[in-house]
């Protein structure tokens, strides 16, 4: 009897090791379930590629958040228009009161006035408009790519 179990026992002390590494296994993959995320909310189901819908998913979201931000600017746009229309007004009557007190002053005020608003538009590149801006442009620009 005592060699049966103490040859028992010699199995028992082989087969210990590998039940403690196989218990420690199942106890860090067991807690590494319930521990912190590591990865995005979007990624649980596609850790592994088994989610066959994730990239249409992901494009669904993108155009959501697209269709969210567009509706956004249309908001802005359409609560901003008052005041842009204001300004353009405001604007329009600014040229009106300038060209009203032209007409008004004698003729070589009128053209030494006509000179100064032809250099400052000359000179000042944020009086022009547009399209002045892309006619000077298209004039000077250098016909080799270089300068």
């Amino acid at each position: 009897m005592k060699n049966s179990f103490f040859g028992e026992m010699l199995v028992l002390k082989k087969i210990k090791p590998y039940c403690y590494f196989v218990l420690l296994i199942m106890i860090s993959f067991g807690g590494g379930s319930c521990g912190k995320q590591v990865y995005p909310s979007g990624l649980e189901g596609n850790l592994l590629g088994y989610n066959r819908y994730y990239e249409s998913e992901q494009q669904k979201r993108l155009q959501i958040a697209r269709k969210f931000d567009s509706e956004l600017n249309q908001k802005a746009k359409k609560e901003n228009k008052p005041l842009l229309k204001e300004a353009k007004q405001f604007e329009k009557e600014k040229e009106k009161f300038v060209k009203d007190h032209m007409a008004r002053q004698e003729p070589h005020v009128q053209a030494r006035m006509k000179q100064n608003l032809k250099e400052t538009k000359k000179y000042y590149s944020s009086q022009k408009s547009f399209k002045e801006k892309l006619v000077f442009w298209k004039k000077n620009k250098c016909t080799y790519g270089i300068g």
